[in-house]
C-alpha cells in the first residue's frame, strides 16, 4: 500500500518462484496494462477535445455573421475606412 500513497501503481517483486511471487508479477502485469490504457484514454480525449474544438469554433463564427450580407464587411476592411 506504501506504493499506492507514493502515486507508484505496483508490489514489489519478491523474485521467488512461489505463489506469493507468481501473484507480485502477475499483479504488476495487470496494473502496468491498466495504467498503459487510462494513458490511451487520457491520449484519445485529448485529441478528441481538440479534434472537436476547431468545427465548433467555425460553427461560432458562422452563426455570429449578419444574415444579410449585403451590408456586411471585412473587418479589415473597415480599418481602411
Amino acid at each position: 500500500m506504501a506504493y499506492l500513497a507514493l502515486g507508484e501503481l505496483g508490489v514489489p517483486d519478491t523474485k521467488g518462484n512461489d505463489e506469493i511471487g507468481h501473484l507480485a508479477r502477475t499483479l504488476n502485469r495487470m496494473l502496468d496494462r491498466i495504467e498503459n490504457t487510462v494513458h490511451q484514454l487520457h491520449t484519445m480525449t485529448d485529441s478528441l477535445a481538440h479534434d472537436l474544438r476547431s468545427p465548433l469554433t467555425a460553427i461560432r463564427g458562422k452563426s455570429q455573421l449578419p444574415r444579410d450580407r449585403s451590408t456586411w464587411r471585412p473587418p479589415c476592411h473597415q480599418l481602411t475606412e
